[in-house]
């Protein structure tokens, strides 16, 4: 499927904030957005002659009532139903449908059936489908499932979204270089069918449960045996792929028949390419005989889009149109995405290729599926989930559930002693280098939507610890690398995390990858990098597919390696959450990592699976290649270790033979895996022993090692489970295998077949018994324990021979891997999603409250020493308690309890004193704890008195304190201090507040301007860390501003060597910097002294948050907004949507002096302001105000010439003590608020600003426009003007040129 590269969205939040300012009555509201409506059919309330129609009865059964549709349609109007943009009757009171949405890995706008234009900015984002599958969570996948379509409903409920969506892609990732392996779950059939079928669950299944019934439609895509796009001149389009029958049952059918005859999924897509000389859209035994005729479809066949055209133009299988559409809609196809079947169905019916009773067959399949959603039985908001809407997308519980998905998908491959997890106490400075590090579109791959907001690995990290950002390469690849810079950067910190990987620019739709390497210099960045680092350094790749990193694996410099996939929009804090033990890595590699030697001679155009060693051919995927490998299916290490027992072997399985049977009297490798015999089970047992120190998630992987007979795979997974564990806690897994459909093969000819062993018992009549079946342990990286178990066990069974890393023919996988999980007595995943197995958040809250082993504090507040035996007489009650390094917290006031779960969970004193439970995440973070919540210490120390001991804390705790407040009033005391003090760490990196919102740095924040802009931006609520910089008496505003009792954190910053440490990782870049305009100064001499200012700070926006948005103030903003534009090409991050300059203060002149005048409020009044922000160039539309209002032409050119000479009118009262800083901070303020609430996805906030624009042949003009998550999203027309206005728009265009070009000459000359 064919679709544009995306950039979209940026960040949002999901909460609603107002923003008061009580003395300047600045306001911001809630959108108040009108919703739009769902098209559906059977509208009686607008049409009750409808209630005569058969097919709006839903009385009757679907069935009927397809057919009365039908019957009342004439050829015309069926054709128009044959097509994905279906063509409504409005006779019949049917609306035009376009079938083609997406949600892949949640809701996409890809197809135009889904958009974000509306009442709903943004959808939640999960991971990549390839990361969410190494988390081996069958109920994750189905919980992923089940959110998207309830945000799709939502979406379709409010007119943003369709009812059909075509995902998801269960194809199976045989080559490495597929760009579109990023989209699958991976490379074994079981567990593409395991995801298959619970996404499709997830997004299909009803409240009551009823399989006729879809909360929406899923398709499975792409049949068949389709994964090469564009590899070396080998195109999709025209690409026959060759397949043996083994093969295609073997490995590329089983996720689709999983999909129709287990999932019950309501579509199948046929792809681009031909199979064995038949396109797959025109084979009527892959359509007509195997998805309907063996696997029972309930739904409809839709092709790729254009694949019909393909079949013709591309493929030549067919000599006219009218040819394709023909053997297409006979093969089976009921659908066409696209046109091309509608613009010649009607001339192949004429031709007597095909019969009108076949469209009719073809319309019935897609009525029938309509039916099922609902779409013709009325008013949506009167069916099931007609309740949701835009408050039910984005929601806290989604978002969390994404930041989950990414964890439990996360594989930690390599780690040294003494790397990860990384100690938030003790790293001082970390460097975090690489182009993927700050990335924010590249984390959600492909077929994305607009994400609620974003976390970019960068951002994640700092929310922990201090560090700084050198991206080093300008993107992925990386032709050229900043190696010295990085190289600094990494020889002076604690820590260095590489970011390294691809982006869609190297693997995606339509391009597959021709080697296995990190693109460009990105070895050799990160090796010279690994070269001077004093500290750990991880490598986190952030890529869809295997990488060759054994240069890395090697490299005992480099010390973890990480892989992250595209881990969606909540990657960064995911990505965090690990480094720093928040949570315990559980991922395992859905596919192999293979050395590049590997692809060198191998086409990616050859199909098959198993290898040739009479011609070299090595084989795909972990079951039939042994070669050497940089990583193996499945590997995946923990912080953690498991111990494995096998308690319940299995050591013969009999089936029962009929006498006749051949096999009773001649040797056979294998009886057919159907008849009486089969139904036969075997239950396989083993207790798993967390062994480690931390408590862990544990994924058991159940493999069978088949005889070697008809090719069989070398391994194969059968099955897999996860189980949480505490530390030195034990639980028992229970596999049951059935004979016949699990430890079966694919013969040559394609059926199924249970090979038979070695040991053979036939002294029975009525049955024969084979002992191959014997399930002994076996780990893949087994330690000396596992595998003394493993023999021990083997010497008790029957008929087994013990071989070197192998013990019979059906073996356990046993890899570590672990989570940050509560402790519990049976397995859990940890989300606010209940899932099959396990506890909820809510039910989490309620075991910390009522645990007995719980032992907190409650009732004193006062700061006071208390003895281990005082904290054992206590019970947790209705206060929630933490100790952290000996300290007591109590951290009540700052829960954040809601429905659906609890924000944050802090470790609890056990009756022992030992740390009973882990940090979850937090939206309140370390400091409230460290500075606001402090009620006392522990004293367990025997050796000292307790008045010595007395006197020790409170010394630590008063320098506490004072590190604490340096921390964020001159971050590089804070460095000095905790080289002083040991104890200091984490609690110093961050101020009080810490709450969910955006990151804002004010350049400039000194000055006259900057100190009242700092404080206004201190009070709105969607700032939650306010970065303030200048090169002097920084530290003063911070100290003044972080007094106040708002919930931004603020940190300051002075100087040019704090420039990259002030802007990294910002949201929101304000800029005010420069001198004030004095008596007698020319804009002109305002350029000269602020050109440069605003060049240096802008070099450093595109250093270190290139996706920021930045907000513009310094003067002469006309000559200002070029330079930086003309910074940030050279940089290569420039986007226009996201370099706002500030006019708001005309706006506010304007539409004050125009309430003076009409005797009204100013708050009533709203005049647009365009041009730019100097003099004449300021042009009010007085025409266009609002009330609507008529002005004298006295009053016109009065206002004007004022508004236009605010500025001047200000400086001249001022008498050269100053100009316009206190308006101009409250317009940037209110400007600020604006460009936020876009950000959060707020519908129609609307500003004017100095922007690049196309509403006149000028590049930059001021005119309003729509703020949204990626900035001026959208830039509207200047409207009607008189002719006074039109005089004044030449004026201004004049006057504006030469400014712009100014601007732009300075960078260029």
């Amino acid at each position: 499927m064919s679709y544009p590269m995306q950039t979209k969205g940026n960040r949002a939040l999901s909460s609603v904030s107002t923003l008061l300012l009580s003395i300047l009555f600045f306001i911001s509201k809630p959108s108040n957005a009108q919703s739009s409506s769902p098209k559906f059919a059977c509208d009686v309330t607008k049409n009750p002659s409808l209630t005569g129609y058969g097919f709006c009865n839903t009385g009757l059964n679907a069935e009927a009532r397809v057919t009365d549709l039908v019957g009342r349609l004439t050829l015309e109007e069926k054709i128009g139903f044959l097509v994905s943009k279906a063509t409504g009757v409005s006779r019949l009171g049917i609306p035009d449908y376009n079938w083609w949405s997406e949600a892949l890995h949640g809701v996409s706008d890809v197809g135009g059936g889904s958009n974000f234009t509306g009442p709903v900015p943004g959808a939640t984002s999960f991971p990549q489908v390839i990361l969410t599958a190494a988390s081996f969570n069958v109920s994750l996948f189905q919980a992923i499932g089940k959110v998207v379509s309830t945000e799709a409903r939502a979406m379709y409920n409010v007119g943003a979204a369709g009812l059909t969506f075509w995902s998801p892609n269960v194809n199976i990732f045989r080559d490495p270089r597929w760009g579109r392996g990023q989209e699958t779950p991976g490379e074994d059939p079981t567990l593409v069918s395991k995801y298959a079928v619970a996404y499709v669950k997830g997004l299909q299944g009803t409240d009551g449960g009823d399989p006729n019934l879809l909360k929406v439609a899923a398709c499975c895509k792409h049949y068949t045996a389709y994964d090469v796009d564009n590899w070396k001149g080998v195109h999709r389009y025209t690409f026959n792929s060759v397949v043996n029958q083994q093969d295609m049952d073997d490995t590329f059918q089983p996720p689709f028949k999983s999909c129709v005859v287990d999932g019950n999924v309501a579509s199948v897509m046929c792809s681009y390419n031909q199979v064995n000389g038949k396109p797959t859209c025109a084979d009527p035994d892959l359509l007509s005989g195997v998805i309907r005729g063996q696997w029972k479809l309930n739904g409809y066949i839709v092709s790729d889009c254009d694949s019909v055209e393909v079949i013709y133009a591309s493929q030549h299988y067919t000599k006219t149109p009218e040819e394709a559409v023909a053997k297409s809609m006979l093969a089976g196809l009921d659908l066409n995405c696209d046109h091309f079947t509608g613009q010649h169905a009607m001339s192949a019916v004429k031709a007597g290729l095909v019969n009108e009773t076949d469209v009719d067959t073809a319309i019935s399949n897609n009525f029938a599926t309509l039916m099922r959603l609902g779409f013709f039985n009325g008013d949506p908001k009167k069916q099931p989930y007609g309740n949701l809407g835009p408050q039910d997308v984005c929601t806290a519980e989604n978002q969390e559930l994404a930041r989950e998905a990414a964890r439990q998908g996360i594989v930690l491959l390599k780690n040294s002693p003494g790397s990860l997890p990384f100690s938030p106490f003790a790293i001082k400075t970390l460097a975090v280098i690489g182009p993927n590090a700050n990335v924010t579109d590249t984390m959600i791959g492909n077929y994305h939507g607009v994400p609620c907001k974003y976390t970019t690995p960068l951002q994640g990290l700092v929310e922990t610890v201090w560090a700084k950002y050198q991206m080093a390469c300008p993107n992925v690849a990386c032709t050229e690398a900043d190696i010295d810079s990085a190289t600094s950067l990494a020889a002076s910190a604690d820590a260095v995390v590489l970011v390294m990987g691809t982006d869609l620019s190297i693997e995606r739709e339509d391009h597959d990858r021709v080697d296995l390497f990190l693109p460009g210099k990105q070895q050799q960045l990160v090796t010279e990098v690994a070269k001077v680092a004093k500290g750990p350094v991880v490598l986190v790749i952030m890529s869809g597919g295997g990488l060759d990193v054994t240069f890395a694996k090697n490299d005992p410099k480099i010390t973890s390696i990480m892989w992250v996939g595209f881990p969606g929009q909540a990657g960064g804090l995911a990505i965090a959450d690990v480094i720093f033990g928040r949570h315990n890595p559980s991922g395992k590699l859905p596919m192999t990592w293979y050395p590049q030697s590997y692809v060198e001679n191998l086409p990616m155009s050859n199909m098959n699976m198993r290898a040739d060693n009479s011609t070299g051919y090595p084989g795909r995927s972990y079951r039939f290649y042994t070669g050497e490998t940089v990583y193996a299916f499945g590997d995946g290490i923990s912080y953690t270790h498991f111990n494995h027992r096998l308690i319940k072997p299995q050591r013969l399985v009999s089936l029962g033979l009929a006498k006749s049977h051949p096999c009773r009297t001649s040797k056979c490798q294998s009886v057919d895996a159907t008849g009486p015999y089969c139904g036969k089970t075997i239950e396989v047992e083993l207790r798993v022993r967390n062994a480690g120190e931390r408590e862990g998630t544990d994924t058991v992987f159940l493999f069978t090692t088949p005889p070697a007979v008809h090719r069989s795979p070398v391994k194969h997974l059968l099955a897999f489970e996860k189980v949480g564990l505490g530390k030195k806690e034990k639980a028992v897994v229970r596999f049951n295998v059935d004979v016949c459909k699990d430890l079966s093969v694919v013969d040559e000819t394609g059926k199924s077949k249970i090979a038979l062993g070695l040991n053979m018992d036939t002294t029975k009549d009525d049955d024969f018994t084979f002992s191959k079946v014997c399930p002994v342990l076996k780990a893949v990286q087994p330690d000396s324990e596992v595998v003394l178990e493993a023999k021990d066990l083997a010497s008790h069974v029957d008929s087994i021979v013990l071989k070197e890393n192998t013990v019979g023919s059906l073996s356990f996988t046993v890899t570590d891997s672990s989570s940050e999980i509560l402790k519990a007595r049976k397995p859990i995943t940890r989300t606010k999603v209940p899932f099959e197995k396990g506890y909820s958040q809510m039910d989490w809250l309620k075991l910390t409250r009522t645990h007995p082993d719980l032992a907190g504090l409650k009732g004193e507040s006062n700061r006071r020493l208390i003895s281990m035996d005082e904290v054992k007489k206590h019970k947790s009650g209705d206060s929630m308690w933490t100790v952290l390094k000996g300290r007591v917290y109590n951290i009540s006031p700052y829960m954040n309890f809601h429905p659906g779960g609890v924000d944050m969970l802090m470790k609890a004193v056990g009756r022992d004193g030992t740390l009973l439970f882990n940090k979850y995440h937090a939206w309140v973070n370390f400091d409230v704890l460290l500075e606001k919540c402090l009620v006392g210490v522990l004293d367990d120390s025997k050796s000292k008195t307790k008045k010595e001991k007395t006197r020790m804390e409170f010394r630590g705790d008063a320098s506490q304190r004072i590190a604490m407040i340096s921390a964020h009033l001159q971050p590089s005391f804070t460095s000095q201090m905790e080289e002083k003090n040991s104890v200091m760490g984490r609690e110093n990196c961050r101020g009080k507040g810490g709450k969910a919102g955006f990151k804002v740095a004010i350049l400039g924040a000194a000055g006259g301007i900057g100190q009242s802009l700092s404080l206004l931006m201190k009070m709105n609520p969607l700032v939650s860390l306010l970065h303030l910089y200048d090169v002097v008496n920084a530290p003063g505003v911070t100290a003044d501003v972080s007094h106040m009792d708002t919930g931004a954190v603020v940190r300051g910053f002075l100087g040019a060597k704090q420039l990259e440490d002030a802007l990294t990782g910002m949201d929101l870049v304000i800029i005010p910097a420069g001198v004030p305009r004095k008596p007698g100064m020319t804009r002109d001499d305002l350029f000269k002294i602020n050109a440069g200012i605003v060049k240096t700070l802008c070099e450093g926006v595109a250093k270190c948050c290139p996706n920021a948005i930045v907000n513009l103030i310094s003067n002469p903003v006309n000559s200002t907004v070029a330079i930086a534009a003309e910074v940030f090409k050279k940089a290569g991050t420039y986007d226009p949507k996201k370099l706002l300059g500030v006019t708001t203060l005309d706006v506010a002149r304007a539409n004050t002096f125009v309430a003076e005048v009409l005797g009204l409020d100013p708050r009533e009044v709203d005049v647009p302001v365009v041009g730019g922000h100097a003099g004449v160039t300021i042009l009010p539309l007085l025409s266009q105000v609002k009330p609507p209002s008529s002005f004298t032409p006295s009053e016109t050119e009065y206002l004007t010439n004022r508004i236009q000479n605010g500025g001047t009118e200000v400086v001249e009262a001022k008498a050269g003590a100053g100009s316009a800083t206190l308006s101009m901070a409250y317009a940037a303020a209110k400007f600020a608020d604006a460009c936020l609430r876009g950000l959060r996805g707020d519908a129609n906030v609307v500003e004017c600003s100095f922007v690049a624009s196309q509403v006149t042949e000028l590049p930059f003009f001021a005119t309003k426009v729509r703020l949204g998550r990626t900035g001026a999203e959208e830039v509207y027309q200047l409207g009607p003007l008189n002719e006074y206005e039109r005089v004044g728009l030449e004026k201004a265009k004049e006057e504006l040129a030469g400014s712009i070009q100014k601007g732009v000459d300075f960078i260029r000359k």
